[in-house]
């Protein structure tokens, strides 16, 4: 009777972890990611001390889908780059680029399987404009190295972006969405107004040709959210921002 009994509990306690093993089991789902990253061009004048932060480091996985070989390389990985037209947030797009307050510098998607904290991959962004070598990245001052000897980009000719960094989309028991942006802007910016009310032809190049106006410091988006399927989100900071937007999609064929 007790050696009924002994068997009787190891089965019951052994059948949750054969019931969990098996429901763990589920397939894959996939997600349409859609994401509109904008600057804010009207940003208040005051005084403001930044930080000296430097871009997010490149991991050794990730996705790039600003050149053919990482397109080809994310397709391997069930990546998929969505083609503009079927991009679902191009009105919001539209608005963005016809306002007097703000300036588009990103907009675009991709379809991509969820998948956990653990075997996630980071997608990386570039965009806006891309700035000469007359430009010189804080980058630089905090690797004590010229911008593009680290392993940090790859970005063609060492080109500075004027957004740059990576999301990573998570999927646990709810989606997650971690940004790690970097917003470059000139240290000292001399707008259209100032420029014409200068009298002096002599300060006014004095101005332009500043170091500061030459040094290009990083404004940092860094947040992780919590995201529910088919609602827009928006992450916000002073000098930009970003809107995403994530349904779930049917398994590519």
């Amino acid at each position: 009777m007790k050696i009924y009994q002994l068997l009787l509990s190891v089965f019951i306690f052994a059948l949750p972890v054969t019931v969990f093993s098996q429901s763990s089991d589920e397939k894959t789902r996939y997600y349409d990611v859609e994401v509109i990253i904008f600057k804010n061009v009207q940003v208040p004048k005051g005084k403001e001390f930044i930080l000296p932060v430097s871009l997010p480091p490149r991991e050794k996985e990730m996705i790039d889908f600003s050149r053919a070989s990482g397109i080809r390389n994310a397709a391997k990985k069930a990546f998929e780059l969505t083609p503009k037209n079927s991009l679902l947030m191009t009105d919001k797009a539209e608005k963005i680029i016809k306002s007097p307050y703000y300036e588009l510098l990103v907009h675009q998607g991709w379809r991509q399987p969820g998948m956990d904290k653990d075997s996630s991959l980071a997608v990386w962004i570039r965009g806006g404009k891309v700035y000469g070598d007359e430009y010189v990245s804080i980058d630089s001052q905090l690797s004590g190295a010229q911008y593009g000897s680290t392993n940090q980009t790859d970005a063609p000719n060492g080109k500075l972006f004027e957004l740059e960094g990576k999301i990573t989309i998570v999927l646990a028991r709810y989606l997650h969405t971690y940004a790690d942006l970097i917003y470059r802007r000139p240290r000292l910016m001399l707008d259209q107004t100032l420029s014409q009310s200068l009298d002096n032809p002599e300060l006014l190049a004095e101005l332009e040709n500043s170091p500061d106006t030459r040094i290009l410091d990083n404004y940092h988006l860094l947040e992780q959210r919590r995201m529910r399927s088919k609602s827009l989100h928006y992450l916000d900071h002073p000098e930009f921002s970003m809107l995403v937007y994530i349904t779930p999609s049917l398994e590519p064929e």
